[in-house]
């Protein structure tokens, strides 16, 4: 369930913005007709405004007319802002999710200049290849990318990280690097959300690949002053050590236990309570979309080596989420 290490967030969100259109069917016929001409004037707006950025940014790609995109609605949950209307596809080259509710951009990708970065006919290299752009070349190009598909950028989000990775390989050649960057959702008080952001990639040779938007966590600032960090940290401990022997992580921690060393953070969740159910499936299922301001507590391990009874440090660590107003439990995660 970790999802603390930047680089894989940055890594996983091509999946996460690519796994919209995974299963688009090439026409279908139950998108009311209103709502199907709403989302095709919305999209050629945002194409209109990607092929100016590109232009003036000298990047080689393509982004076909969104006239010639499939549409239909992926229903997920009807009832929340998940159920997405879905423009275009991988034979289309460019698609586009929007929230059928509201009709904000939930996301937008370019296949072909994905296509160019890693298919199947894309150069490979004996070596990571070197970033031409600096880190405030990236953040600015992507700044601009989001301003061109959202009109302005949040307000209440900052830059989280700007990483040069490289997701794709041949092995053992690689793929040219794409740019990652992170715009992450914050409250009044800078205190960052766990999930909420945006996610942009680019290439700096194809320009825009994609675009994730998620902000969907409905927070109430918090007024009161948060419990101590210490105060947390001391709820936190017992939490930790039945995350421990929670039946369904029990087999990854034998023989582990906490080292005493910990770091705290004031960070906004969304509880998932994981103590209560019986899989991370389950404990994810029950979330929703009500975010709290909490002490996340990152507990390091040990592991006892059963002959010298020696505590050999790990990389392992259990995450405790304790209330920042009234320190109760509200779930956790591994790593």
């Amino acid at each position: 369930m970790d999802r603390r290490n930047n680089a894989l967030v940055l890594q996983s969100a091509l999946v996460i913005v690519v796994g919209s259109f995974s299963a688009f069917a090439l026409a279908t016929d139950d998108v009311p007709q209103h709502v199907r001409e709403k989302a095709f004037v919305q999209a050629d707006q945002l194409r209109e405004r990607l092929v100016v950025l590109t232009r003036k940014e000298g990047f080689e790609t393509i982004l076909k007319p969104v006239s010639q995109l499939p549409v239909r609605i992926d229903d997920g949950d009807s009832a929340s802002e998940s159920r997405l209307l879905l423009l275009g596809n991988e034979a289309s080259e460019i698609a586009f999710a929007f929230s059928a509710q509201s009709s904000h951009l939930r996301s937008f990708f370019n296949w072909y200049a994905a296509h160019q970065c890693s298919g199947k006919d894309a150069p490979l290299y004996d070596e990571p290849t070197k970033p031409k752009w600096s880190k405030k070349d990236a953040e600015r190009i992507a700044q601009e990318c989001v301003t061109a598909l959202l009109d302005v950028i949040p307000p209440n989000v900052v830059v989280g990280s700007v990483e040069y990775l490289h997701p794709f390989r041949e092995m053992p050649k690689y793929y040219i690097g794409q740019w990652y960057i992170q715009l992450t959702r914050v409250d009044g008080k800078g205190h960052p959300f766990d999930e909420d952001g945006i996610t942009v990639i680019l290439s700096e040779k194809h320009g825009l690949i994609a675009v994730g938007v998620h902000m969907d966590s409905e927070y109430a600032e918090v007024s009161t002053e948060p419990i101590s960090e210490k105060r947390a940290v001391s709820i936190s401990e017992g939490f930790a050590r039945k995350m421990l022997v929670w039946k369904p992580e029990k087999s990854y921690y034998l023989d582990h236990e906490l080292s005493g060393e910990h770091h705290a953070r004031l960070f906004i969740v969304k509880p998932n309570y994981i103590l209560k159910y019986e899989s991370i499936a389950d404990a994810v299922a029950a979330q929703t979309r009500v975010a709290r301001l909490a002490w996340e507590v990152r507990h390091t391990l040990v592991r006892h080596d059963a002959k010298s009874r020696e505590a050999i440090p790990t990389n392992r660590e259990v995450f405790v989420w304790i209330d920042a107003t009234t320190g109760d439990y509200l779930g956790g995660d591994f790593k």
